[in-house]
């Protein structure tokens, strides 16, 4: 009878300590949902924005495409290291594999005819508006004034969660505007640190109208500890005058 007793109480207190615990894990659930009917929406996503002005570093993984003259396309696939105007890129651009590093005021890009990478220094800054889109995708965030935003809800993506948007921006912002226009954007915005986390948009050429680009991308490191190194036992080769 006495162990039976025992063994009584010990389901109690096993009993009372699952039911303790579910408590704690409602009120800390009713808790979070509580902080996130604090949180103005339209306030994340511009703090978001303003944040991503500011990084200094980023990882990326990033497709895009090019309907070129409505029948041909033009893919490309890529994951990057950017931090300030140093790069690290590897995948697919516009069809061509390439796999280039580039940092001050060199650049290597792996070469099969010299079976590694071939070094150009003195290289130019790369300027060409298609091509700061997809190498610096940071570069596309770069707006403020909008025509719309609307809060699509939250969302989950690998175990995290985001908050969803749809936005319109003002034309005129983007790198692209001299030939494209019609921007319309899906935003996601992680509300723990209030960072962009990924992004995607289409937009049409304003001349001929059959171009379209889409892009999607996604960011992590934001601002972390790293640099661009170039490889080693590069070959360094002439550029053109």
């Amino acid at each position: 009878m006495g162990f039976q007793r025992h063994d009584g109480r010990a389901r109690r207190a096993v009993l009372l300590l699952l039911l303790a615990a579910a408590a704690v894990f409602g009120l800390f659930c009713a808790a979070g949902a509580w902080r996130e009917r604090q949180i103005d929406t339209d306030e994340l996503l511009f703090d978001a924005l303003a944040d991503a002005a500011a990084w200094q570093s980023y990882r990326y993984t990033l497709a895009s495409s090019l309907l070129l003259n409505n029948y041909r396309t033009a893919e490309t696939a890529l994951r990057g290291d950017v931090r300030g105007d140093d790069l690290r890129v590897i995948g697919k651009l516009l069809d061509t594999e390439i796999d280039v590093f580039k940092s001050g005021g060199s650049l290597c890009r792996y070469d099969g005819a010299v079976g590694g990478y071939a070094r150009l220094d003195d290289c130019p800054e790369i300027t060409a508006p298609l091509l700061r889109t997809v190498l610096y995708p940071a570069v596309n965030l770069g707006f403020e004034d909008v025509v719309s935003v609307r809060f699509l809800g939250r969302i989950r993506v690998g175990g995290r969660k985001y908050y969803r948007y749809d936005v319109v921006p003002k034309d005129g912002f983007h790198i692209l505007g001299a030939g494209f226009g019609d921007f319309e954007y899906k935003i996601d915005v992680d509300p723990k640190n209030r960072r962009v986390a990924a992004a995607s948009f289409a937009a049409k050429a304003e001349t001929p109208r059959q171009n379209r680009l889409t892009l999607k991308v996604r960011f992590f490191d934001v601002n972390g500890d790293f640099s661009v190194e170039l490889p080693e036992n590069a070959v360094p080769v002439r550029g053109t005058d």
